[in-house]
């Protein structure tokens, strides 16, 4: 009898006839209450499987029942709201499949520019989607100060870099082993506690088993700027992570331009085929992000070794410096390589409202501070012009982004190619679904846990972040 709700439960087509696939289920459970005392186990796994086929098919006024369950979800042009509260789509805990609003996701505040619009309909306020999965949290860790980043070896070991120049060390297990402090290796290093100058980010070599060489990006002091100032610089140093120490520190890259600055650092660091990617805020210098003798406002691509590759854009060009691989970014801190089409990504904050997620190509002018999508701080703010590229998808108001990957499934199936982004003032990560690179869903997770500073992917699957208030936490599926 179990085995015939079981299979009513997953033949109901629940988009066509969910009341028809109900009748059927209350036949088989009518057939158990009268054959309840002949077996009782059969009874309790024929009540368990009612209970599911309920919970799915619902009745015609259930708003989940005409949701697409069916395969890889696919989510509907984004529409205007139209007043339904997403409180009233409460998707059963067990069910791992995302369901998609017909709104957005609320936001409570204002946008700063309300009366802007996009250049394409799907580029902002994406549907809301709603994920399935019944989630588990483990704070690894409370006790880092400042921390700014995490990097996952290929055994499983986790690092987080603190800003004062130390870098924890967990097992795969999430252990605390100890500490590295890079920090009196690093020359001219311009740390400030308690404010936006410090060690940044941090990646390994793709080598790193072999020469245990790890880069960083930080702010370095020049003799040029002010002493409180600083530009952004790349080091790489050498580890031990069996005795906690580092050696060999070698700086390869810092920032040229007239840069005044000690914000807007940008800061993130990949390594792609055996080269390096950079993102280099605008140091708080609008004009510095259109200056192309000036690092200010750009991504860079460089050898491993700090070099210049030779087919970089503008090698060769003497109004551009050889290092720029894109330009006209204000202060991106998210980088990340698609795993399928290694295209390049990255996210950006914008100046008040206009945070960006970009795909990131050679030579291209992203616009900054000429259009934006935010509050410019003029009056005569422009969000498209020839020549000039688009974001894939804005925010307005702020999210305030930080790094974010895209996400393998190994742990949650059904998530696999979305972007979980990290946000510092929603205090959330955002889980968007991509199709043929739109954006059409969007998801916030873990409300209120902190103002997250990183994300990344544990090999096992789960999702690894650092809140500014110096935790390590860990998400990962409920066993049901």
């Amino acid at each position: 009898m179990a085995a015939i709700l079981l299979h009513q439960l997953t033949t109901c087509k629940l988009d066509k006839d969910p009341e028809k696939g109900s009748f059927g289920c209350l036949f088989c459970l009518r057939i158990g209450l009268q054959k309840k005392m002949h077996n009782t186990h059969q009874y309790k796994l024929l009540t368990l499987a009612a209970c599911i086929f309920f919970s799915a098919c619902g009745n015609s006024d259930n708003p989940i029942k005409d949701s697409p369950l069916q395969g890889r979800d696919r989510a509907p042009a984004p529409q205007q709201p139209v007043g339904l509260d997403p409180s009233d789509y409460l998707v059963p805990s067990y069910y791992a499949k995302s369901v998609f609003l017909d709104t957005p996701v609320k936001i409570d505040k204002s946008p700063y520019s309300p009366d802007q619009i996009p250049a394409y309909p799907w580029q902002t306020k994406a549907n809301e989607m709603i994920g399935g999965y019944r989630l588990e949290l483990q704070d690894i860790t409370s006790r880092l100060e400042q921390p700014w980043s995490i990097e996952v070896l290929s055994d499983g070991k986790v690092l987080v870099s603190e800003m004062s120049g130390k870098i924890h060390v967990f097992t795969r297990t999430y252990k605390k082993i100890g500490i590295i402090d890079i920090s009196p290796l690093i020359q001219d290093f311009a740390y400030t506690p308690n404010t936006r100058q410090g060690l940044m980010d941090i990646t390994t070599s793709p080598n790193f088993k072999n020469n245990s060489t790890l880069y960083f990006t930080y702010p370095a002091r020049k003799e040029t700027i002010r002493r409180e100032n600083a530009v952004a610089a790349i080091g790489q140093v050498t580890l031990d992570i069996d005795k906690l120490e580092a050696r060999s520190f070698k700086q390869i890259f810092i920032a040229k331009g007239e840069i005044q600055s000690s914000d807007h650092y940008g800061a993130r660091i990949i390594t792609q085929d055996g080269y390096l990617f950079a993102t280099i805020g605008d140091h708080a210098s609008d004009e510095q992000a259109q200056d192309t003798l000036s690092h200010a406002g750009t991504t860079i691509r460089l050898h491993t070794d700090g070099s210049t590759p030779s087919d970089n854009p503008y090698v060769g060009f003497e109004t551009h410096l050889p290092e720029i691989w894109s330009l006209g970014h204000r202060n991106p801190q998210g980088l990340t390589i698609h795993p399928v089409t290694q295209e390049i990504w990255s996210a950006e904050h914008g100046p008040a409202g206009g945070d960006e997620i970009n795909l990131i190509s050679p030579s291209e002018n992203y616009g900054w501070p000429i259009i934006t999508y935010g509050d410019g701080y003029s009056n005569d703010e422009l969000t498209q012009l020839n020549g000039l590229s688009q974001p894939i998808y804005y925010w307005d108001p702020s999210i305030a982004p930080s790094n974010l990957i895209f996400y393998s499934g190994k742990a949650f199936t059904e998530w696999e190619g979305d972007i979980l982004l990290g946000s510092m003032s929603q205090q959330s990560i955002i889980r968007l679904r991509l199709e043929d690179k739109r954006v059409v869903g969007e998801e916030r997770l873990f409300s209120g846990e902190g103002r997250v500073r990183d994300i990344k992917e544990a090999r096992d699957g789960s999702i690894l972040w650092i809140t500014d208030d110096g935790r390590l936490k860990r998400a990962f599926p409920s066993k049901l």
